[in-house]
C-alpha cells in the first residue's frame, strides 16, 4: 500500500465562510492498495528501535507538523501524514532527487478514484532528525505542496510499521516507542481509549456524532488540511439527515459536531466538511488536522488501540 496527495480548489468566495472571499484548498494523502507496476521495487525498511526516538517537529500555518529530511543530494521538509502509509513522498523539483535518476514506476489513486503512475527514487545517506535511515525509497509526487503545507513532501507511516507512534503537534514532537511501549507519562484515566478497526488503509475508528446512531469509519489523517481557512476540519460524506443540519452558506457545506463519540469517550466541537471520496473503500471520512492540533494522539498498532488525550 502506499500513500497519495491531492488538491481540489473549492469555490467558497461565492458564499464564503468569513465575511472575506477566499479560495479553500483541501489536501488529503491516504492509503491505496493497487499492487506495483514495476515488480522489484525496493520499499524502504521500516524503523527498528529499543528506546524511545524524539523528532521536534515545526507546526505550520497549515497545521502540520514538519520533520526535516537531510540526503547526500540535499535536504527537504516533510509533513507527517499518517494518512500515507508510503514512506517518503516528493515533488519531482525538490533538492533531494537533484540529480537521480528513476529506479521504477507504480500505479496510484488518489481519493477522486483517478490512476496514474509515478516515478520511484532511491535515496542514500539519508536522516531525520537525527536519526539515521540509511538508503530510503521515495515517490514522486505529483502536485507540489509548499504552497500548502509549507513542507516539500510528506512522511507516512510505513518507517515506522509496528511502532508505537506519540504525535504531539501541542509540544511540537513525535516520538517513536518499541512495539507496545506506552509513554511514560501515559496515564490511563487522561486518555480516550479507542480501537482501530481497520489498518488496511491507515489508521481507521468507529465515530458517531451528536448523538446520530449512523456509525461512520474515519482515517486518522494528520495530513488532511484545508487551506485557505482558520479553522482546522475534519472531513466526512455525511447522510442526508446530518446534511440538512450543515451550515451551507459556502461549499463545501460544514457540519459543527459539538460532540463526536469515540472509543470510550468524546471530543468536541469538531467541524466537519461535507465532501465524498470514492477512494478509500469503505471509509466514510478523515479525522484531519483538527484532531491533532488539539489533541496529543497515541497509535499502538500491535495492540490495535488508539489514546487520545481528553
Amino acid at each position: 500500500m502506499f500513500g497519495v496527495a491531492f488538491m481540489t480548489q473549492e469555490a467558497v468566495g461565492r458564499r464564503s465562510l468569513r465575511a472575506g472571499c477566499h479560495v479553500l484548498f483541501l489536501l488529503i494523502a491516504f492509503a491505496c492498495g493497487l499492487p506495483s507496476c514495476t515488480s522489484g521495487i525496493s520499499r524502504t525498511n521500516p524503523l527498528t528501535v529499543s528506546d524511545p526516538v524524539v523528532f521536534p517537529l515545526r507546526i505550520t500555518d497549515s497545521g502540520v507538523g514538519v520533520v526535516v529530511l537531510r540526503s547526500a543530494s540535499g535536504t527537504a521538509e516533510l509533513a507527517l501524514d499518517t494518512g500515507a502509509p508510503h514512506a517518503i513522498q516528493l515533488p519531482m523539483d525538490s533538492q533531494v532527487l537533484s540529480g537521480l535518476e528513476p529506479i521504477g514506476r507504480e500505479r496510484s489513486a488518489d481519493a477522486r478514484g483517478r490512476r496514474s503512475r509515478r516515478s520511484v527514487f532511491e535515496i542514500s545517506e539519508c536522516t531525520i532528525g537525527d536519526v539515521p535511515l540509511g538508503t530510503v525509497y521515495a515517490t514522486q509526487l505529483n502536485e507540489p505542496l509548499a504552497p500548502i503545507y509549507g513542507a516539500d513532501g510528506l512522511l507516512g507511516t510505513d518507517l515506522f510499521s509496528g511502532l508505537v507512534l506519540d504525535i504531539d503537534f501541542l509540544s511540537e514532537r513525535f516520538v517513536v516507542l518499541p512495539p507496545g511501549q506506552l509513554p511514560r507519562d501515559f496515564t490511563r484515566t487522561d486518555w480516550i481509549t479507542v480501537p482501530l478497526v481497520d489498518d488496511k488503509h491507515g489508521f481507521a475508528v468507529e465515530i458517531q456524532l451528536d448523538g446520530y446512531p449512523e456509525v461512520f469509519r474515519a482515517i486518522l489523517d494528520s495530513g488532511a488540511v484545508a487551506y485557505g481557512s482558520n479553522t482546522h476540519y475534519a472531513i466526512l460524506d455525511l447522510p442526508p439527515e446530518l446534511r440538512g443540519l450543515a451550515d451551507t452558506s459556502g461549499e463545501p457545506a460544514v457540519y459543527w459536531a459539538g460532540l463526536v463519540r469515540l472509543g470510550n469517550g468524546t471530543i468536541g466541537p469538531v467541524p466537519f466538511l461535507d465532501i465524498a471520496f470514492p477512494e478509500p473503500p469503505g471509509q466514510d471520512g478523515f479525522l484531519g488536522n483538527a484532531l491533532f492540533v488539539r489533541h496529543r494522539v497515541v497509535i499502538d498498532p500491535s495492540n490495535d488501540t488508539v489514546y487520545i488525550s481528553k
